[in-house]
């Protein structure tokens, strides 16, 4: 993403464009900016296709309501250039991986259950950090969906590569958490050897939405505290 862009994308998180309000001219932008007005269309052409505005012929672009109209690449953007994840974030993409995460899982346990335990087999090796915990998950889970017979899931995480880790970082922030974890993938490990992939997914969803609830009301303390 080039500079504008980032700028455009900055302004409107931080109001100075409101939702369903236009932009200034391609001409003000270009003056602004100090570039040319090609370099204008370029970045709202890309602006447009990351649902942040819509270009209209002989009218300034107008804001869209990114949070609805959004998709991936909104999150993304808003993540990278804010430097901050909301914690509805995290709650988002812990709902997400309960949901899709348990049947993978069980498919590639009962597939290819030696590649699952060698992508777990660092687990006892892990330095108890927030970072070490976060490459680790998404190290897993990227194995896991390339394994996996449903190419969908990979291109997905694939999409996710930019803001997953700095999501799941901030979950693994408390020891505890870092600690049920370790148990969890040690229970995983048991039932991967064993070849059980129904009782692997089961626990898989049991543990994440767990994961997701415990969350949640840690949050609500942290809000409230």
């Amino acid at each position: 993403m080039n500079t504008v862009e980032q700028q455009i994308i900055t302004q409107i998180i931080q109001g100075k464009y409101s939702i369903h309000e236009p932009l200034v001219s391609e001409r003000e932008l270009a003056k602004v900016f100090g570039v040319g007005r090609p370099t204008i269309r370029e970045a709202l052409k890309q602006l447009e296709g990351d649902g942040w505005v819509t270009v209209r012929k002989g009218k300034p672009p107008l804001v869209k309501d990114f949070w609805r109209e959004g998709n991936l690449h909104t999150i993304a953007n808003i993540i990278n250039i804010s430097g901050e994840v909301p914690n509805a974030f995290i709650v988002y993409l812990l709902q997400l991986r309960s949901v899709i995460t348990p049947v993978i899982i069980r498919e590639a346990i009962e597939h290819q259950r030696i590649h699952v335990v060698s992508l777990l087999s660092s687990i006892d090796s892990l330095d108890d950090t927030p970072d070490t915990y976060a490459q680790f998950d998404w190290k897993f889970h990227k194995g896991i969906a390339e394994l996996s017979s449903n190419p969908l899931y990979l291109l997905l995480l694939n999409h996710l590569d930019s803001m997953y880790v700095k999501c799941i970082k901030v979950y693994y922030q408390e020891t505890k958490v870092r600690k049920a974890t370790s148990e969890y993938y040690q229970e995983l490990i048991d039932l991967a050897l064993n070849g059980n992939g129904k009782a692997a997914e089961s626990l898989v969803k049991k543990t994440m939405v767990e994961s997701m609830n415990d969350w949640k009301q840690l949050n609500a303390l942290i809000t409230h505290s």
